[in-house]
């Protein structure tokens, strides 16, 4: 059944699929960047009906404290990962594979 799904097009790693009570589904990374100590990672889950949800996981990695300008390049990366996310993610009522 899970063999004939399409990762979704922007994933780069994809992950075996897991079931629970909800389902089978799977996770994938997509791009990622790196600014200072910081590491941004699109990451998503794709569902058995081949529904994605998206998100954002950030790493700081051993850093407790960001400098001024350690804090603009995140604030730039997060900026963009964000319009990437917005293009990935179909608008309410579309299909969202």
């Amino acid at each position: 059944m899970t063999n004939t799904i399409t990762p979704p097009a922007d994933a780069r790693r994809v992950y075996p699929w897991e079931f629970d009570s909800t389902g089978r589904s799977r996770w994938f990374d997509g791009s990622a960047c790196t600014a200072g100590p910081a590491t941004m990672t699109i990451t998503g889950r794709q569902y058995d009906d081949g529904t994605v949800l998206r998100g954002v996981t950030l790493q700081l990695g051993d850093a407790e404290l960001l400098d001024a300008d350690e804090a603009r390049c995140l604030a730039g990366v997060l900026l963009a990962a964000a319009g990437e996310l917005d293009r990935l993610t179909p608008s309410p009522g579309t299909d969202r594979r």
